[in-house]
């Protein structure tokens, strides 16, 4: 790879997002399964909720373990920012524990399975042209109605709209409105996370000229910016989950682990330009 003014800041990030999921791996995951794997008195259904969104973190860490060229722009900008949506999932679920949530994060997936095929029977039916094929999503919508009609369902859980009808859950499992309204609801800090980051994340996964509008030390401030934004709502997660599950005193040296996670990104932002902001 060459050399740029953010080459030396961009090893470091990237290095960020390894610490990370090392500490995660070693001291946080254990500590995790000791509390709501090995407890009889852990409620699995209730654990079940908050871990999912933390595993896909720890997924994407993994991952980018093998993003470290150029050519992976991309990917790492869908990473970071498909982190920063889990990380807002555990903040929800940190500020409104009602067992509402819980239930709603459970159905979602049945639900949004059912919204995919009655999309295809739709259109089919709107459009009588169309090539697309819909026995199989009619009879996926066939078998979950066979069990309980999935407005009911949804009427269920969800409740109605201002008409009565079912309120499905379109853009998101809560069925509280798109990232930056979820966002806000959570915390101010929250949406000033999304107006600081999500656009540039966004550019970077969707089509368009932003990502390549550049010379390599463009592309690779770009890359930067995935790492680093990877990396701290990645931290942030640990420190939700942590509290979520009650494992703190669990983890081995979790202070003082946090503190030299912090210290390297001190250390990595020290090496980026000034002109530069992350």
């Amino acid at each position: 790879m060459p050399n740029s003014p953010h080459t030396t800041y961009c090893n470091h990030v990237y290095q960020l997002t390894q610490d990370v999921r090392k500490f995660i791996v070693e001291a946080v995951a254990p500590a995790i399964d000791a509390q709501c794997k090995d407890n009889p008195a852990a409620d699995p259904r209730h654990y079940r909720v908050l871990l999912y969104p933390f595993l896909r973190i720890i997924r994407w860490l993994i991952t980018f373990e093998k993003l470290n060229h150029t050519h992976d722009m991309q990917a790492i900008g869908t990473g970071a920012r498909c982190i920063f949506e889990h990380y807002l999932d555990l903040r929800w679920l940190q500020k409104f524990s009602d067992e509402t949530w819980f239930v709603r994060f459970r159905e979602f997936a049945d639900v949004d399975r059912y919204m995919a095929a009655k999309r295809v029977v739709d259109h089919k039916t709107a459009n009588p042209a169309s090539l697309i094929d819909t026995a199989a999503p009619g009879a996926f919508m066939q078998r979950m109605d066979a069990i309980e009609p999935m407005s009911a369902r949804v009427l269920r859980t969800w409740g109605a709209d201002s008409k009565g009808n079912p309120r499905w859950p379109r853009d998101h499992w809560t069925g509280e409105g798109n990232l930056r309204e979820r966002a806000r609801k959570i915390a101010p800090e929250c949406e000033d996370a999304y107006v600081q980051t999500y656009p540039t994340l966004c550019a970077l996964v969707h089509p368009g000229p932003s990502p390549e509008h550049g010379d390599f030390a463009w592309l690779e401030k770009q890359i930067a910016f995935g790492y680093f934004y990877a990396f701290l709502h990645a931290r942030e997660a640990t420190v939700v989950i942590c509290d979520l599950v009650e494992i703190r005193q669990q983890v081995t040296d979790f202070e003082q682990r946090m503190q030299q996670l912090d210290q390297w990104a001190a250390e990595a932002m020290s090496k980026l330009p000034s002109d530069n902001p992350p």
